[in-house]
C-alpha cells in the first residue's frame, strides 16, 4: 500500500527531512485507513 497508493516508489522530494515527512504522511494515512477498516465491524454467519 505504501509503495502503490501512498507514491513511496520514488520520492517526490530531494533532502532526508522532506522524504520524512512525506513518509510520515504516508504511514499516517496508512493508518487512518487500516483504523476505518478495524473499526466497521460486519458480523459473519454462524454458518460461514
Amino acid at each position: 500500500w505504501i509503495k502503490t497508493v501512498g507514491g513511496l516508489r520514488k520520492t517526490r522530494h530531494i533532502g532526508l527531512a522532506k522524504v520524512a515527512g512525506q513518509a510520515l504522511f504516508c504511514f499516517a494515512a496508512y493508518n487512518l485507513t487500516r483504523l476505518l477498516n478495524l473499526l466497521v465491524f460486519t458480523p459473519k454467519p454462524a454458518w460461514a
